[in-house]
């Protein structure tokens, strides 16, 4: 890696002063988040800056909050927040539980949610984990302030649907409602720090023996997070029922879109998403409370 060298650092602490300094140059100019991601393709050479933009003196994004059946995260909330958050742990488990599989704690107390998301990784933790949530992002931008669903954000491997002007200021997850219960399962080559060959974020609302509605998220079998909506249709509604189980598994084999890479086959990865499916909705079903998750 080469040294970080050849750019200036600002310090912007507004939304305005920050969108005003990227527009002097929006080619040459990044914003700066936790820099876990940006710095080390920097010190890469993978990409270029003229300025660094930081974030971190805007008292706008930050915060975690509930308000009227939704809770409100600012961008700049660290990793580690999202793990050790009460509300997420009562209300939007799934959240914490991808945020404790991200990187190491030193990695985590730099990360934020904002910066992971606007990386537009396949692979990323939170972003799947948003998607399976239905999360919607408050989004800053020279026209004003405009909501966007998480889903509808990701273009493709690094690509986002945002302007050099824009500014992810927070995200909104609408708190489920009725018992549902949460699991995320994550397939790499280590145990820690390392990116997920296929990631499943599974959410499932329970009526005694009967699965009123199921959410079912992969990461890293295609070129962005997605829903497979066909399988969870099949299960919503139904009596729980182990062969039942064992079909939605496979169509979400089916349904991934997988790639030959470096870290896995796309014929190994399906496999592994049609396993991690199957074993996701079971710890889930089994773990019967959204607060905790299933080992």
């Amino acid at each position: 890696m080469r040294p970080l060298s050849g750019y200036s650092y600002i310090r912007a602490t507004s939304l305005e002063e920050a969108r005003a300094v990227m527009g002097r140059d929006p080619e040459g100019n990044r914003f700066l988040a936790g820099g876990t991601d940006l710095l080390v393709k920097l010190k890469k050479g993978q990409i270029r800056a003229s300025r660094l933009i930081s974030l971190k003196g805007i008292p706008d994004l930050f915060g975690l909050t509930e308000s009227e059946g939704r809770i409100k995260i600012g961008s700049l909330v660290t990793v580690n927040e999202l793990v050790d958050s009460k509300l997420l742990q009562e209300k939007a488990a799934l959240l914490s539980m991808a945020a404790s599989e991200l990187g190491s704690r030193q990695i985590r107390n730099l990360a934020t949610l904002g910066g992971n998301v606007c990386n537009a990784s396949p692979a990323a933790d939170l972003s799947v984990a948003l998607v399976c949530l239905e999360a919607q992002a408050e989004i800053r931008g020279v026209e004003g302030t405009r909501i966007e669903s998480v889903e509808g954000l990701f273009r493709g491997p690094g690509l986002i649907s945002l302007k050099r002007e824009d500014i992810v200021s927070a995200f909104w997850i609408p708190v489920p409602s009725g018992q549902w219960c949460w699991n995320y399962q994550k397939l790499s080559t280590r145990r820690a720090m390392e990116i997920g060959v296929v990631n499943v974020a599974i959410g499932l609302r329970r009526d005694r023996a009967v699965c009123k509605e199921v959410r079912i998220g992969l990461g890293a079998v295609a070129p962005t997070p997605m829903r497979v909506r066909t399988a969870e249709a099949c299960l919503g509604g139904k009596q729980w029922d182990p062969e039942l189980i064992e079909r939605v598994a496979l169509m979400c084999g089916q349904e991934a879109r997988c790639i030959d890479d470096i870290r896995a086959s796309a014929a190994y990865r399906r496999e592994m998403v049609t396993h991690l499916v199957r074993r996701g909705l079971a710890t889930a079903w089994a773990s019967g409370d959204g607060n905790k998750k299933g080992k």
